[in-house]
């Protein structure tokens, strides 16, 4: 009786091991056809690290000056090495400097009036200098204005709702909504995921459906929203790069359409979004068990040959697992490194992929020992040293209340 019960369960295990074989190579085969597909799971052991000199050439820092018209907290910096201006969007209010450090001036008021904002979003076209606006109490308009600070008049559309996603792409606005289930339902906008809008003649060149719906009656229904694990964006060589949680496909966006690019395959691992929402009759909702075992892309940069994924996996025990994975885009293959980039050119400081480009570094946080990010090289022989004098210099020299430095990465051109 032993002997046939073993049999049984063996050849169970057998059958469900290659059900799910079957189930993963159907996964796979439905996903557009002669696309490549990166596999991505969760690396085993001890990872390598990935040095910054591998990937970066150069990195350098503007003091941005500190005055009582200009006193910047955390904030998001637009830079272009074609312009002789920089853009702070701080604390909902929009800042110009220029590329020396110098404060040029405040753009528009805080408030609702006529060509005031409190500002939510920002896009900033250098080429044709013409600053784009989402105020945070707008719905349906977006507001312009020249690198001057002079308002240039009102985009107004109803297709336009709270951009999850606002930025420019070759004199058109690329525009991603946001996914609460009210805007998806409510508004023509929602039923679009992301939308090329071309701003002179207010018209849509082309959008991409959204691919997830949520219920209709949002007093039956809950949603649980997981912020910054929905969309990833990255812009290379004149193109942007976009992928939604909600569909494995990743799309290439140029000026004149979008098109499918690559699978980014989870398999087992993808997380089921619709486990966000649930009936609040039936309310039982553990986040850990729902969670568990899944893995996250919350950031991604394209590069001549390759992608870098910024990713983390969430484990039973409520702890997440965060690493680098590298796709090297001609060869096929992908690697896995530690989620902290070891600073091998000047040292200071170790690097998260998000402050590979242009960041905000705040005084209190760069002298702050206890700062995450002061895990400093100390393995590798620094490339560049004298930058490593160069920072040190400007953080003696300023106070704790000074407005940021500015960081600025340059990736190598055959990486």
């Amino acid at each position: 009786m032993k002997i046939k019960l073993i049999f049984f369960l063996t050849a169970l295990l057998i059958m469900v091991s290659c059900s799910e074989r079957n189930k993963e190579k159907n996964q796979q085969e439905k996903t557009e056809i002669g696309l490549p597909v990166i596999k991505i799971r969760p690396p085993e052991g001890e990872l390598p690290d990935l040095k910054l000199s591998e990937i970066a050439e150069d990195i350098k820092y503007i003091k941005l000056e500190t005055t009582d018209e200009c006193l910047l907290d955390y904030g998001v910096v637009y830079y272009s090495k074609d312009s002789k201006y920089i853009f702070i969007n701080s604390a909902r209010k929009l800042y110009q400097f220029d590329t020396s450090g110098k404060f040029i001036r405040k753009i528009g008021r805080s408030g609702q009036g006529p060509n005031e904002f409190i500002l939510q979003r920002l896009a900033v076209d250098f080429e044709n200098e013409i600053l784009y606006i989402y105020p945070l109490y707008g719905r349906d308009y977006i507001l312009r204005f020249d690198f001057d600070g002079k308002p240039i008049g009102k985009i107004k559309n109803e297709l336009l709702i709270y951009p999850e996603i606002l930025t420019t792409l070759n004199s058109q606005l690329i525009y991603a909504n946001n996914p609460i289930p009210n805007i998806r339902k409510e508004y023509k906008g929602g039923y679009m995921q992301l939308l090329s809008f071309n701003p002179k003649e207010n018209k849509i060149n082309y959008y991409l459906p959204n691919y997830y719906h949520f219920h209709n009656d949002r007093k039956k229904y809950k949603t649980y929203i997981i912020n910054g694990a929905f969309t990833a964006l990255s812009r290379h060589s004149k193109k942007l790069y976009y992928w939604c949680a909600y569909k494995d496909t990743m799309y290439q966006i140029t000026s004149d359409t979008i098109s499918p690019y690559i699978i980014m395959y989870l398999g087992k691992y993808k997380f089921d979004y619709k486990n966000i929402e649930l009936s609040i009759a039936s309310y039982k909702y553990d986040k850990n068990k729902v969670y568990s075992n899944k893995i996250f892309i919350r950031s991604m940069k394209f590069t001549n040959k390759h992608i870098l994924f910024n990713l983390f996996l969430k484990k039973e025990d409520s702890n997440s697992k965060w690493f680098i994975a590298v796709y090297n885009r001609e060869n096929k293959e992908i690697k896995y490194y530690n989620h902290l980039i070891q600073n091998d050119l000047d040292g200071m400081f170790a690097l998260g992929l998000s402050k590979l480009g242009v960041n905000l570094m705040m005084i209190d946080m760069l002298k702050d020992p206890n700062y995450i990010l002061h895990k400093k090289n100390k393995k590798y022989p620094l490339k560049l040293p004298n930058h490593k004098d160069e920072l040190r210099n400007i953080l003696d020299n300023s106070k704790i209340d000074d407005n940021p430095i500015i960081s600025i990465i340059t990736m190598k051109e055959d990486f």
